[in-house]
């Protein structure tokens, strides 16, 4: 606040004090000023030495400021003493005093003033306590009532509504008149349905008061105590029992994984799709074939017949599991590459989706899309005809559509793909048994996927064409083009 620093303002770069305030070096409201902002960095060190610098600074303060209390109190007693033994009444202040005021604004001179003291009635209170301000040594007394001075402020000049415009608060302050009592009297009538008696109770020793504090202090600690055990026993209950659950689902994610885990391997025996399952029966094999073969070893004496036939069971079982293994392979590759098929083709039939600014997506069918959808279409009617039992309209009707498609484009694929429709339509048309036509199915449904993957028949297929990534690429030095 202003008028705490009456000091000139630092120059030539000294830094200003911690708690200084710029109206104390007369910058005033919307004036412009010029200030340098230095950032000391301290390490944790001196933070801590000078955190401990000022507990002690305060503990020493604290343990002056009980000193001059208590010699303030020791000197009160003996002037209070001295008074009564000597029975006189003389004030113990001065008549008059001379005070120096400042003046309120910066620039004002300061003026002396007479103050003439009345100290005839005039009684010392008890000391009630205080404080030390630390920046310039002024001792405060705690008193009942008393008004810190007030300030000036520098406001700049407004001309609105809000500032012109005076609101009034209620404050409620404890003063003289709520802490005095009214007697009575004979010209004024008291309310004294209210008044009670009170007596002084049982004189306690300072023994029996201690005790007192002492049952009392011990049934709250007991309590608290209580209360703490009880919330530490809740909270540990409640630790146990999370850990308890976290082992259980530990426990349950566990066997599922292992279950999983099992499920998968002898799945992968059973029905191997990969080549690392196939790896896997092969090297499972011939662990087998070695055991069974030191079995034998060890059963039979060499070059014997019962040795001779032992050994060739085992060479036959060994054939007839290879054998198996190869059947295995062979319906994982038919199977694998009609999975690839199918993925292909619904990646063909998949709509353009575009991202706008805002994140939203645009979805549109362009005509190669929908191209791609209706061949993929057919082709499913056509693979799926070729394994369950349909009827014969629904087969003839099925070739009608891959007729009238194929047409569209005249080359060998095309009228080989007609040809063979017309051959499957006689022989349906004479009632030939399906199951003697499967072979002729499966060769119409590969030609016709063969169709669906030509770009020139299907635009869509051409991120799928090896022939337009070898026709990318580049010539050697000698010319020569790589091809497939």
């Amino acid at each position: 606040p202003p008028g705490v620093f009456p000091s000139p303002p630092p120059g030539g770069g000294e830094p200003l004090p911690d708690d200084a305030c710029l109206a104390d070096y007369g910058v005033g409201a919307a004036d412009e000023v010029e200030l340098e902002l230095v950032v000391a960095y301290r390490t944790e060190r001196e933070m801590r030495a000078e955190a401990e610098e000022n507990a002690r600074r305060e503990a020493e303060d604290f343990a002056r400021l009980e000193e001059e209390a208590a010699a303030a109190a020791a000197a009160e007693a003996a002037a209070a003493e001295e008074a009564r033994l000597a029975d006189t009444s003389r004030p113990s202040l001065p008549e008059t005093l001379r005070v120096t005021v400042r003046g309120a604004r910066k620039g004002e001179p300061s003026r002396v003033v007479t103050v003439r003291i009345d100290a005839s009635g005039c009684r010392k209170p008890r000391y009630l306590g205080g404080f030390r301000d630390r920046r310039d040594g002024t001792v405060y007394h705690h008193a009942s009532n008393q008004t810190i001075p007030t300030k000036p402020r520098a406001w700049k000049t407004k001309f609105t509504t809000e500032t012109q415009t005076m609101v009034g608060r209620s404050r409620r302050v404890q003063t003289k008149a709520e802490a005095s009592t009214q007697m009575a009297r004979k010209d004024l009538v008291m309310d004294e349905s209210r008044d009670v008696e009170v007596w002084t109770g049982k004189y306690m020793t300072h023994a029996e008061v201690m005790a007192i504090k002492e049952r009392h202090t011990l049934t709250l600690q007991k309590y608290f105590r209580g209360m703490r055990a009880r919330r530490l026993a809740n909270e540990l209950r409640v630790r146990r029992d999370d850990a308890v659950r976290r082992a259980k689902e530990e426990e349950e994610k566990s066997a599922e994984a292992e279950e999983r885990r099992r499920r998968f391997e002898v799945e992968r025996r059973i029905r191997p799709k990969t080549s690392e399952d196939f790896e896997l029966l092969y090297g499972e094999l011939e662990q087998w074939r070695v055991r069974e073969t030191a079995k034998v070893e060890a059963e039979f004496p060499p070059e014997t017949d019962a040795r001779r036939l032992a050994m060739k069971r085992l060479l036959a079982k060994e054939t007839e599991l290879i054998r198996t293994i190869g059947r295995l392979r062979i319906a994982a590759n038919n199977a694998n590459r009609e999975r690839r098929v199918e993925l292909k083709l619904e990646d063909m039939s998949q709509t353009k989706r575009w991202e706008r600014k805002d994140g939203s997506l645009v979805e549109v069918d362009t005509p190669f899309t929908v191209r791609a959808r209706e061949l993929a279409r057919l082709y499913d009617a056509l693979r799926m005809e070729t394994r369950v039992d349909v009827s014969t309209d629904e087969r003839l009707d099925v070739l009608v559509h891959v007729k009238w498609t194929v047409k569209e484009f005249d080359c060998g694929l095309t009228r080989e793909i007609v040809e063979l429709a017309d051959r499957e339509a006689d022989l349906l048309n004479r009632g030939r048994d399906p199951a003697a036509m499967t072979g002729l199915r499966r060769r119409i449904a590969n030609l016709f996927l063969q169709f669906v993957e030509t770009p020139e028949f299907n635009p869509e297929s051409a991120r799928y064409s090896v022939t337009n990534v070898v026709n990318g690429m580049e010539t050697d030095d000698d010319g020569l083009t790589l091809q497939e």
